[in-house]
């Protein structure tokens, strides 16, 4: 019995040195991407555009591409500043505000003029808000753009929301790769060697 134990747990060893060489330790996209990180990016947008389909049908090709990148930062890159969670969730969401807040102050007539302060806005509520993070950017001028900008309820779904649930699904996949396969890429340093993460 007791050896059956013993020859079980080596088995189950082996099945977890197996699973990480595949997923997490041959990286066979680059230096910096792993099949792991790769497949839990796809189901992240696929969620995203599903959440969009449901909350803003007219916006699907706008609303998703920001998030995206979110998601992207989030797998592969989640060691740098700009993909901690206040970052991710507080950035997308005040972007966004800041895009809703230029078409009402500024109207529709002018969208040079609406993208333009859309961005500055965003630029400047993020650095006062501490929560850098460049998508965002791209979310402000999404929200300018969308067929509906002034309905303020876009900020929280499916932008608020919809970065909160990918920042969630990071964690559990994270979590899951440093448990089971012993690859916790939250703890690696920044390529740079000049960012790094400061929460836990």
């Amino acid at each position: 019995s007791h050896r059956g134990a013993v020859r079980a747990r080596d088995l189950g060893r082996g099945t977890n040195d197996w699973l990480a060489d595949i997923l997490v330790r041959r990286r066979m996209f680059g230096p910096s991407i792993t099949l792991f990180e790769v497949i839990a990016c796809v189901i992240a947008v696929g969620g995203l555009t599903a959440l969009n389909e449901w909350a803003v049908p007219e916006g699907i090709p706008l609303a998703v591409p920001s998030m995206a990148a979110t998601a992207a930062l989030l797998f592969i890159q989640p060691n740098l500043t700009i993909a901690r969670t206040w970052n991710a969730i507080g950035g997308q969401t005040v972007s966004a505000t800041a895009g809703w807040l230029a078409v009402v102050a500024l109207g529709e007539d002018h969208p040079w003029l609406v993208m333009g302060a859309a961005v500055g806005m965003a630029l400047v509520l993020m650095s006062l808000t501490r929560c850098l993070h460049p998508p965002g950017v791209a979310t402000a001028v999404i929200m300018v753009g969308m067929t509906d900008p002034t309905a303020w309820e876009h900020i929280f779904v499916p932008i608020a929301l919809g970065t909160s649930l990918v920042v969630l699904w990071a964690w559990l996949v994270h979590g899951f790769e440093a448990l089971w396969l012993g690859h916790d890429p939250r703890e690696a340093p920044a390529e740079d060697g000049t960012h790094r993460r400061d929460d836990a």
